[in-house]
């Protein structure tokens, strides 16, 4: 028994070894992403737990920031009491958890104000096109949140055990006892936004993957600036070589005709 057990506990060691955080994931958060859709009428139910973060960074303030697919016309729902959350532009949300217990799971739905033509499109209004970790409480200009990576930082799981019975009466019970979060300052966020956009993560670019330059993203200037300096010196240098040959035309020219007299 000794021996099948060292094994065990060597490959357990080797599995737990073999698993890595995306590089930008400052504060090593892990996640599950669950969604299921209650209905069309009332949208899709999201619970996100937090699984493990950087013990450095609990108590550190930090908010979620989802970017969801812009065909449709999205907008959070009965979102859990006591969490924050903001509507922006181009259906981002962002969802502030409580001060005294940033842990505490999210639940929320996602409401479409639009039609859906097929009912498996439900996922596409779901699953999150893009998930940040916004290191602040306060959502201002100066904040540049980093992006989780799925499958890696995260987990996106379609189960419908975490709807309720009482969540098919959402829409129709206005005395149903859930509180609302407390809508942010839209104002503070869209220049965290700008920010953000500045610096995304595109892989293989080093411009924008931090993995390919760690000291630091922005490596250079616009590609258009390179373009107008390049066009400068090629009229340059050809305006140049141009005078010469004719100033060489031209001596030549001088030397014949003195020759001929």
């Amino acid at each position: 028994m000794f021996f099948p057990t060292c094994i065990l506990i060597i490959l357990c060691i080797s599995l737990t070894d073999a698993l890595t955080l995306s590089p930008q994931n400052q504060y090593s958060i892990t996640l599950n992403y669950t969604y299921a859709l209650v209905s069309h009428d009332i949208g899709v139910k999201v619970r996100v737990n937090l699984l493990d973060i950087d013990p450095s960074y609990k108590d550190q303030p930090w908010s979620y920031f989802f970017t969801y697919p812009t065909a449709y016309q999205l907008t959070p729902d009965f979102v859990k009491t006591d969490w924050s959350y903001g509507i922006y532009n181009q259906n981002m949300f962002a969802f502030i958890p409580p001060q005294s217990n940033s842990d505490d799971t999210l639940e929320f739905f996602i409401r479409n104000l639009t039609a859906i033509p097929n009912l498996n499109d439900f996922q596409d209004i779901a699953i999150p096109q893009t998930s940040i970790i916004i290191p602040s409480r306060t959502l201002s200009s100066t904040i540049v949140g980093f992006p989780l990576a799925e499958n890696i930082d995260y987990q996106v799981v379609n189960d419908p055990s975490i709807i309720t019975p009482s969540d098919y009466n959402l829409k129709n019970d206005t005395n149903i006892p859930i509180e609302m979060g407390n809508p942010a300052n839209s104002n503070d966020i869209d220049g965290a936004l700008s920010q953000y956009n500045d610096r995304k993560h595109i892989p293989g670019n080093p411009n924008f993957d931090a993995t390919m330059n760690p000291y630091g993203i922005d490596l250079v200037g616009p590609l258009v600036g390179l373009w107008v300096y390049s066009i400068i010196s090629v009229i340059g240098i050809s305006s140049y070589l141009y005078g010469s040959y004719f100033r060489l035309k031209l001596k030549g020219r001088y030397y014949q005709m003195l020759q001929s007299n």
